[in-house]
């Protein structure tokens, strides 16, 4: 019976599970002296085209055949050929197990021991000295019964502890072997002694070297715990600890050793200095706001506040996930009852933080629960009764950039906010004052010969949502609301607290009313009616219409700036960047500016502290420049030339930023403008002293951004609240500061000589609000005698709190008190 011929696929797929010595089964007619001449040159001729394919640049001519398959990530196992026969026998093992004696075996049992028990050394000492002290304890029985004598276990065993600890007892042994025995046990104890003198000392220093690296627990309560150490650490540690002049407690859980950050505190903040404040206290501590241990340590259990850092990376994103991480972490702890202040450096991740705590954290079902910051903070879901937790992100970065730009538009505003947020001078409080319920808040403005109130803050409201997570989305509804500057109408109801400027928090008092009487019908001045002067939103200022800002330098922050202008200049207003290094996306992200809020904006590529490229600029026609500092400057990290990635793009350090600005002093002096440009400029900390003495030449102003931003985290620690009202009036739509001539609020034929109160109710008259004059050179904030007379010149300047017309729409109705 013949069976069919296999094909030719079914040959090449059965030969895959041929064994290795199995014989062919097919014969060929092809003798093999033949067969293999033709094999090897088929090889040669396949390593020569696969030569000649890589050298041209083909790749593999046969990729199928000469590319290896991918290996497993887990399930690769290799076949280990067993050792060749007589290479090693059961035999020869035995006898290696059997040559490990005892003493080996002991060894590394006593090995095991003291390196899993931490007292391991003081416990084998023990047993020995017990062992040593039984065994002298039998062969001093021994030796008293060669003399006849009957010694008691337990007085022999007294004499063997006198012998090992007292060498003076080997001369009452009145027999040989005993003296013998005595010397022997007086040896053997000297050495243990030694022992246990180098073990309790490793035991001391080790419990010193505990101490200095911080691992012990803080016993504290009420203080306020600092995560991180990076260039806002000593700045907000130095306004904590001279917080309203009271003894506070601060401690810093950073990331480097002990010793090193208690030597650089103590440079920075000298004994004398933190006595001068109040007595405070600084605690340090190595740790990390994930490990539990370290929170204990530090006891954030009993803290008020907890302060999370940014820490110093050069991505922005990175240290903002490492905030956000660490506060939804800290946020959803039971046994944490602190307030917790977030640095974020990006408003965006502010905004998503709040999404976050909203969505990943259960909110609160307890009507009364819900804390207020209006917008900026969110209230926990787990907290202590009677104690309201917030969790408050801040970014600190984008306060600075608008204070910069207040400082750029309205001279002065720079100083009075580092006043206003410098625990040394004056600074915002809330009060609650029933006697003043039922008064309006033009009346509360002139009751208070210490203070000027500011504004009010609603108590949160006490309808409960239709459901929690409703709740929770709508910030509104479950937040109390702070209104700056309100109109003067507005009613003082039960509940609301007063927001005023004052020196702390007792130095003020409701008095008696200073409201002057009414100032009389004003003539035309500078222009303008009085009612085109009283009402609302007027654009008259100091700086006055259209307006062209400079910006010299760049980095990636730099565009908040940008985003922020439209809505403080004028319509028609221009503005030109100068930067050697734009990135493409960033000049799309201008454009965008540019389209949407219609603000003329050109870039100018090149170097600001150049003579050449300044003069191409018309600067005659800039009002405000704005000198920003590199990436470098503020803890960014180092290339390898040792500068920054965008050292080149910004002011490295005062003295380009000096050469910048009298470089444009001069350029406009000789071009012949009358009126000079507001010139104001970043600097590092390190160079905070020098500045002072350049705004005397060659700025107007001068803010250090680690320094600004270390200051507005104290402040929001101090009160969370305070952050609303730094929003409201540092670059915002609604309320902020600007600065107004004086001789604006006086008629043409008046004296012009007037005390505080009286020229608070004329500015009162157009809605506004005075906080601050300056007066023959000095900017006063908060002045203590506020009714003195004041001879007003042209020179003189008020600093207001002032609404924009979105912020009241509508009429306004005018100001009766």
């Amino acid at each position: 019976m013949s069976h069919p011929t296999p094909s030719h696929s079914t040959a090449l797929h059965t030969s895959e599970f041929t064994p290795l010595n199995a014989k062919p089964t097919t014969s060929s007619s092809v003798p093999r002296a033949i067969l293999l001449p033709l094999l090897a040159a088929a090889i040669a001729a396949a390593t020569f085209f696969s030569s000649l394919s890589w050298r041209l640049g083909l790749g593999a001519p046969f990729p199928a055949l000469l590319r290896p398959p991918p290996a497993a990530a887990a399930n690769s196992q290799i076949v280990l050929a067993p050792p060749p026969p007589g290479t090693a026998s059961p035999a020869a093992f035995k006898s290696a197990q059997q040559r490990v004696g005892i003493t080996d075996r002991a060894l590394y049992a006593i090995d095991l021991f003291l390196t899993t028990e931490p007292s391991g050394k003081l416990v084998l000492l023990s047993v020995l000295w017990v062992a040593l002290m039984l065994v002298g304890a039998f062969a001093f029985i021994a030796a008293a019964r060669a003399t006849n004598e009957d010694v008691p276990f337990g007085e022999a065993v007294w004499v063997s502890w006198t012998m090992l600890s007292d060498p003076g007892q080997q001369g009452a042994q009145d027999s040989i072997w005993k003296r013998i025995l005595s010397v022997v046990l007086t040896i053997k104890g000297l050495l243990l002694l030694a022992l246990l003198v180098g073990v309790a000392t490793d035991g001391v220093a080790k419990q010193v070297d505990d101490l200095n690296k911080g691992k012990g627990r803080v016993m504290e309560r009420g203080h306020v715990l600092v995560v991180g150490w990076t260039p806002h650490t000593i700045p907000l540690v130095q306004q904590l600890v001279g917080a309203d002049g009271s003894r506070a407690v601060v401690v810093l859980a950073g990331g480097q050793g002990k010793e090193e950050m208690d030597r650089a505190l103590l440079d920075a903040i000298p004994k004398s200095e933190r006595q001068q404040a109040g007595g405070g206290q600084i605690v340090t501590r190595t740790g990390s706001p994930f490990h539990s241990e370290d929170l204990a340590r530090c006891a954030a259990d009993a803290a008020r506040s907890i302060v999370l850092l940014s820490p110093p990376v050069s991505d922005p994103s990175q240290a903002d996930a490492f905030v956000i991480q660490a506060s939804l972490a800290l946020a959803n702890r039971a046994d944490i009852s602190a307030d917790i202040i977030a640095e974020l450096s990006s408003l965006s991740n502010v905004r998503l933080l709040q999404r976050l705590h909203r969505t990943l954290l259960a909110p609160p079902t307890n009507a009364q629960a819900p804390p207020s910051t209006s917008g900026r903070s969110s209230s926990s879901s787990r907290q202590r009764p009677g104690r309201m937790r917030r969790l408050v992100p801040v970014a600190a970065e984008s306060l600075s950039l608008r204070t910069l730009l207040s400082a750029a538009v309205h001279r002065g505003t720079a100083d009075v906010t580092a006043d206003l947020l410098d625990f040394e001078n004056d600074e915002f409080y809330f009060k609650e004052w029933p006697e003043l319920v039922g008064r309006t808040f033009g009346d509360a403005l002139f009751l208070f010969d210490a203070a000027i109130p500011c504004g009010l803050m609603k108590p949160p409201k006490q309808q409960p949502a239709p459901d929690a997570a409703s709740a929770a989305a709508d910030g509104a509804s479950i937040m109390g609301e702070v209104l700056v500057n309100p109109p003067s109408w507005t009613l003082i109801e039960p509940g609301d607290k007063l927001l005023v400027i004052a020196a702390d928090r007792n130095s003020y008092r409701p008095g008696p009313s200073r409201l002057p009487p009414p100032p009389p019908q004003l003539s035309a001045v500078n222009g303008q009616t009085a009612n085109q002067k009283s009402s609302r939103g007027s654009s008259s200022s100091s700086v006055g219409g259209k307006q062209h800002v400079l910006i010299c330098g760049w980095r990636p922050e730099a565009k908040q700036l940008v985003e922020l202008l439209p809505s403080i200049l004028a319509q028609g207003s221009e503005v030109t960047v100068v930067a050697p290094h734009i990135t493409p996306a960033e000049e799309v992200a201008l454009g965008n500016i540019r389209r949407q809020r219609k603000l003329p904006i050109r870039i100018k590529r090149g170097s600001p502290a150049s003579r050449e490229v300044l003069e191409s600029l018309p600067l005659e026609t800039v009002d405000s420049v704005i000198l920003l500092q590199s990436t470098q400057v503020n803890g960014g990290e180092e290339g390898e030339d040792g500068e920054g990635e965008d050292a080149d793009a910004g002011m490295v350090d005062s003295s380009q930023a000096t050469m910048t600005a009298l470089l444009i002093r001069s350029i406009q002096t000789a071009r012949g403008c009358t009126r000079e440009a507001a010139i104001v400029a970043e600097v590092p900390a390190s160079e905070r002293d020098v500045a002072r003495q350049l705004e005397r030449h060659a700025l107007d102003g001068a803010v250090c951004p680690p320094h600004l931003e270390a200051q507005v985290l104290a402040q929001i620690t101090h009160d969370p609240d305070v952050g609303t009202v730094l929003d409201e009036i540092i670059g915002s739509e609604k309320n902020r500061m600007a600065v107004r001539r004086a001789d604006e609020f006086i008629g043409d034929n008046e004296p012009g000589i007037f005390s505080f109160w009286e020229m608070q109710a004329r500015v009162r008259m157009s809605e506004e609000l005075v906080i601050a004059y300056r007066h023959r050179g000095d900017w006063q904030l908060n002045p203590t005698d506020k009714a003195c007379p004041i001879p007003w010149g042209a020179d003189d300047r008020l600093l207001v709190i002032r609404a924009s017309p979105a912020a009241f729409p509508g009429p306004v109705p005018v100001n009766t008190a």
